[in-house]
């Protein structure tokens, strides 16, 4: 019947599934890598521009971390090493997956599949016969990359079944009539497509408050990371409490590792974390 009987294990220790999401500067690595031990070393991919520098990680968490670089000379075929290298093998200790960022690899795969002429070797082109030369998408080139995306994240969840998973995005903000904001692919289509494939959505903001201080107005400001819809934007998270979500907006410290130990404290109650 084309059914098939579900490994208990993967019910009894659920691997995560989780993205991340913020304009720059605002936190998304190094919330994505100050992680708990129970999530183990970590294979860093490194997407964009001076990432694997890791100077957004807390030297505390670099030593956890395995750098691998992309050369993004063919996106789609990194895409396929990504999801299908055997990273157990490589890096025995490895539980987690971290792509960063998800929004800077989809636009690599537009520019390359609109270069290579894929769907018209008439495309329009920039700056011909220099070095900045360059062809400017259509229609089908973005479709295209829509379904690199859906095939991307369905390889790497099918053939990383052991693995945490922890997808990076930039932030791509609702517009009128346009519907929400989320995680940013290229153009708008995947804007909720992307989110609703993860189990924990996680948007880092900054709240800014003014206070007046001896007769001055003084402005200060905090990151909170949001688990729950507000406003226009997505995210999400599923718990395992009765009493619902209590991570709603997490305000997070220059260390936020703290965010994962109440993570962890929600998902898996009855185990000990660190």
């Amino acid at each position: 019947m084309g059914l098939t009987a579900v490994d208990s294990s993967l019910v009894m220790e659920p691997r995560e599934r989780v993205l991340i999401y913020s304009v720059g500067g605002e936190g998304k690595t190094r919330l994505a890598t100050s992680l708990t031990d129970r999530f183990g070393e970590s294979i860093y991919i490194s997407i964009d521009e001076g990432s694997e520098s890791l100077d957004s990680v807390l030297p505390e968490f670099r030593g956890r971390l395995h750098v691998e670089r992309p050369d993004n000379i063919n996106p789609l075929e990194d895409a396929a090493a990504i999801a299908h290298t055997d990273w157990k093998k490589k890096y025995p200790n490895a539980k987690t997956i971290i792509i960063d960022t998800f929004s800077t690899w989809t636009w690599n795969a537009l520019q390359y599949i609109t270069n290579q002429g894929m769907f018209s070797s008439k495309r329009v082109r920039i700056g011909e016969g220099t070095k900045q030369e360059t062809a400017l998408p259509d229609v089908g080139e973005y479709g295209a990359v829509h379904a690199q995306i859906r095939l991307f994240l369905t390889n790497l969840f099918n053939a990383q079944k052991d693995m945490n998973i922890i997808v990076v995005c930039h932030s791509d903000p609702p517009e009128a009539g346009r519907g929400k904001g989320g995680p940013s692919t290229v153009g708008k289509k995947m804007t909720e497509w992307l989110p609703a494939r993860f189990k924990t959505v996680i948007r880092i903001d900054r709240d800014v408050s003014k206070s007046i201080v001896g007769g001055q107005i003084v402005e200060s400001s905090r990151r909170i990371a949001y688990c729950a819809p507000h406003g226009e934007w997505i995210a999400r998270i599923n718990e395992a409490s009765e009493k619902g979500n209590p991570m709603t907006a997490v305000p997070l410290a220059v260390n936020p590792k703290h965010f994962w130990v109440t993570y962890d404290n929600l998902k898996m109650p009855k185990e000990a974390t660190k």
